[in-house]
């Protein structure tokens, strides 16, 4: 394993197109999938082509038990979804413009000697999931998954963060503390 350490990450970046290719791919593959314009293909079409208001929101995700925060105007869900050995924190917002509803999962501190072929799997997995990504945010490495907030019904939403937990929970090898760890 290649532990990624000062010295070792100047070599890396040497080979910038190891590491490079596989985040602007997943990056760029993100921002299509992500465009506030598109239309949620997993949506009820036939909705009225309205979004949901912050209050519709939180009504489709009262049966996962939310909590809601608000802060500055904006408000966020929390929720917490038991799944096998795990309980799953999500935190669901509607986009400051309405045109998107964000839903992201903290899954683990990175490590303080993180594997470079750890981390870089996990990038190249961002092809795979889109319109879900992993990134990292504030020393853990993060799930997000934008849906965009056009013709959603209740059962829409559902069947999004259920979604994402399967994502979740499928690349848990990928992100496991074991995987991410240079030995």
């Amino acid at each position: 394993m290649f532990a990624l350490t000062k010295s070792n990450l100047a070599a890396a970046m040497r080979k910038p197109f190891i590491l490079a290719i596989p985040l602007a791919l997943g990056i760029f593959a993100a921002v299509l999938m992500a465009d506030e314009n598109t239309p949620n293909p997993l949506a009820n079409q036939n909705a009225g082509g309205s979004s949901l208001t912050v209050e519709q929101l939180g009504a489709a995700l009262d049966s996962y038990g939310k909590n809601t925060s608000t802060n500055n105007g904006h408000t966020d869900f929390s929720l917490t979804i038991p799944r096998g050995k795990w309980n799953l924190n999500l935190i669901i917002s509607i986009s400051p413009n309405g045109k998107m509803i964000w839903m992201t999962n903290n899954l683990t501190a990175i490590p303080d000697k993180p594997s470079a072929d750890g981390l870089a799997n996990v990038l190249k997995k961002n092809t795979d999931i889109g319109p879900a990504f992993f990134s990292i945010a504030d020393g853990s490495l993060r799930l997000s998954w934008p849906v965009a907030n056009y013709n959603l019904t209740a059962a829409a939403v559902h069947d999004q963060v259920e979604a994402m937990v399967s994502t979740i929970l499928d690349t848990a090898a990928l992100w496991s503390p074991d995987a991410l760890t240079a030995k």
